[in-house]
């Protein structure tokens, strides 16, 4: 499984988080020593960009793409995604918020019946800890979901596996902006194929900053979807 897996990381000061992610993915309890990571640095002032590069010379297959100039989070993920070797691509952010643990289990279910599986915290089972922001992030995502009049439940969680060869062929302006990508990756895949969520528990931060604005971020997430849905 591993040989043909590509864990795709878009990062922009994680320097208390990337380290401790990479080490949990190589020890998550199943082939993951063999995966290729890709970390996309974009313009790290933190010293993120100087730990990178001395865990990729203890490990062959961390690659690290540092952009010159920056591209924000979509362009990042697209960006690590054209530039991995992988048949399969995962991606995950860098803050701690998303557990390796369930990569295996994601990728079988790619394999045996799906072409897009979603580390979901919003299917039986999944949990997103934290005080306020579960609450936000759940009516938002549900309003989101009624626009597009999807069948899915975790539209904004970012936290996917796909073959790349579907990946490729989402429209490259759909990589644009915040986390927004993510609810055209999935109008996209819920057309071309099977969509399946999993339940994960997704941490809270580990450190540092949040680099989102949660006002800024609902306006923006509730205009994707109303141009999604305007265009059918």
């Amino acid at each position: 499984m591993s040989l043909q897996l590509s864990i795709v990381l878009p990062c922009f000061n994680e320097v208390g988080n990337i380290g401790i992610l990479i080490s949990n993915i190589r020890n998550s309890g199943w082939d993951a020593r063999s995966a290729e990571i890709v970390v996309v640095d974009d313009n790290s002032t933190d010293g993120t960009s100087e730990l990178l590069f001395r865990l990729q010379s203890q490990d062959p297959n961390i690659k690290v793409i540092t952009p010159t100039t920056r591209l924000g989070l979509s362009k990042s993920i697209h960006r690590g995604i054209m530039e991995a070797n992988g048949s399969v691509i995962a991606v995950m952010d860098t803050d701690g918020i998303h557990d390796p643990s369930y990569l295996a289990l994601m990728v079988k279910k790619l394999n045996n019946e799906a072409n897009l599986v979603i580390g979901s915290r919003y299917v039986d089972g999944g949990v997103m800890q934290g005080a306020i922001y579960p609450h936000l992030s759940r009516i938002m995502n549900i309003a989101v979901k009624q626009i597009v009049k999807s069948e899915v439940l975790d539209q904004l969680c970012g936290f996917f596996v796909a073959r790349r060869d579907d990946v490729a062929q989402i429209p490259q302006e759909y990589f644009d902006g915040f986390g927004e990508y993510f609810i055209r990756l999935i109008h996209h895949f819920e057309h071309i194929g099977n969509v399946v969520e999993i339940p994960t528990v997704h941490n809270v931060r580990a450190k540092g900053k949040r680099k989102s604005i949660r006002r800024q971020m609902a306006v923006t997430y509730l205009r994707t979807a109303w141009d999604i849905r305007s265009s059918r």
